[in-house]
This record gives structure tokens, C-alpha cells and sequence, in this order.
């Protein structure tokens, strides 16, 4: 058994940055502390697909996959908003089939706790630079899978100077609609 040493931490975020004193929201955040003894590296950062998968929720998988990284880099996993315990936007829908009326009452149960047009790659790139300032990191690695290397790509093309390298797995073109 692996030991995870982590350290887990709710950031707030703006829902939606252009409102001053507008609604937060808590971004889910768990760093993998690296377990060697000698100078730390530039930190892994785990960005999951879906979209909707939580990045935390795989804080276990990540340590053991990934441990010799872990040797000299802290890895990151945040759940983005919308997905986990980054404010997720979930719905018991039953199996199988949506009603309307389940889809309408879904639409309004989220309504109370969020607003869907601040939910985007968009946003999420920003989220991701303040949890890396927030976290004193100034150049990070980037992991993506499927949807993540979309987060990945978009990040790298916000804040060039802040991607060391990327790691693409199950790449979704950025001009594929989701």
C-alpha cells in the first residue's frame, strides 16, 4: 500500500468573475504531497475527462500510477467546477429515460446553487491558474485525459509561460463541440 500523504483544501472562486461580491463557489483541491527527500519539481496537475469526472475522486489511483513521479513532484487534482465537490451540477435522473418534467425540475434544482453559463473550459482554465498561484507553483505539468486535454490545451494557450509540459491521452480536438 501506497502512502498518500495529501493535503486537501476548498478554494473560493468567483461563479462569475465579472460581478464584484457575486456568488462564490468552492473549488475541491487535493495535492499528493511528493514523498522524497530532495528538492521538489515543477507539480503534476491531473486534469480528468467526462466532462464531469472528479479529479479527486481518483486521488488513489493517481498515487500509485503515478509514485515515481511523485519521488520530486507535489500532484494536484482539482475537480472542476460543476464537477464533485467543486459545487457539482448533479441530478438524480433515474436510469435510462429523461421526462421533461425531470429534465425541468433538474434545470431548477441547479438553478438554486448555480448559473450553467459559468461552467465552461473557459472558466475552468481560470480556476486552474488561481488554484497554481494560490498554491505558490510557478510552472506546472499538465496530465489530460479525453475532456482534460481540452482543459490542457486551452491552459496552455491562456498561460503559456505558466506549462512546463503536457501529457495528452485520448486527445479531443479543440474544435470538437462537447
Amino acid at each position: 500500500m501506497i502512502a498518500i500523504l495529501l493535503a486537501a483544501l476548498l478554494l473560493q472562486v468567483p461563479e462569475n468573475r465579472a460581478v464584484a461580491g457575486g456568488r462564490m463557489i468552492d473549488l475541491n483541491v487535493v495535492v499528493l504531497e511528493a514523498t522524497g527527500k530532495g528538492p521538489k519539481r515543477e507539480p503534476l496537475f491531473i486534469l480528468q475527462g467526462g466532462p464531469g469526472q472528479a479529479a479527486t475522486a481518483l486521488a488513489d489511483f493517481y498515487a500509485r500510477t503515478f509514485a515515481p513521479i511523485r519521488e520530486q513532484r507535489d500532484i494536484v487534482l482539482v475537480d472542476q467546477r460543476g464537477t464533485g465537490k467543486s459545487n457539482g451540477l448533479y441530478c438524480d435522473m433515474g436510469d435510462g429515460f429523461f421526462p421533461p418534467a425531470a429534465i425541468a425540475a433538474c434545470r431548477d434544482d441547479v438553478a438554486k446553487r448555480a448559473d450553467p453559463r459559468f461552467y465552461t473550459t473557459t472558466e475552468a482554465v481560470r480556476d486552474l491558474d488561481d488554484v497554481r498561484r494560490k498554491l505558490g507553483y510557478q510552472r506546472i505539468n499538465l496530465y489530460g485525459t479525453s475532456y482534460g486535454t481540452r482543459v490542457a490545451l486551452e491552459y496552455a494557450r491562456a498561460y503559456p509561460r505558466r506549462v512546463r509540459s503536457m501529457v495528452l491521452k485520448a486527445v479531443i480536438a479543440p474544435s470538437q463541440r462537447h
